[in-house]
């Protein structure tokens, strides 16, 4: 009976490990809120969005090294450029979101609010 829990064990584990590879982090996830109008309802996101902006610049905006060759791969974002743009982002979506998720509702939020 041991052997076969032992087993179950050990493939449930190998499945986390699978996973963890493939999907985003939480704390990754929770960072893309950012584009959603809802995340800009509240009155005081400009607190949150300071650490999600963080998440996003940690990992897309430094290099990586690719595990086959050890080829390094330039981030895909410029951190200094999100920086910059900040400030007018912030301004963008807080102005729009409340528009864009009320009636009427005939596109996607994120579709009405950057049309």
């Amino acid at each position: 009976m041991q052997s076969v829990k032992d087993q179950c064990t050990c493939a449930t584990l190998e499945l986390i490990k699978k996973l963890l590879r493939r999907f985003p982090t939480h704390d990754l996830m929770n960072a893309t809120k950012i584009i959603y109008p809802q995340y800009w309802e509240p009155t005081n996101v400009e607190v949150t969005f300071v650490g999600h902006l963080a998440v996003l610049k940690t990992k897309f905006c430094h290099p990586k090294s690719k595990s086959l060759n050890a080829t390094l791969v330039v981030g895909l974002l410029d951190g200094a450029l999100l920086d910059q743009q900040a400030s007018f982002f912030i301004i963008t979506m807080k102005n729009n979101s409340h528009g864009a998720l009320h009636l009427p509702l005939d596109c996607n939020p994120i579709t009405k609010m950057w049309a």
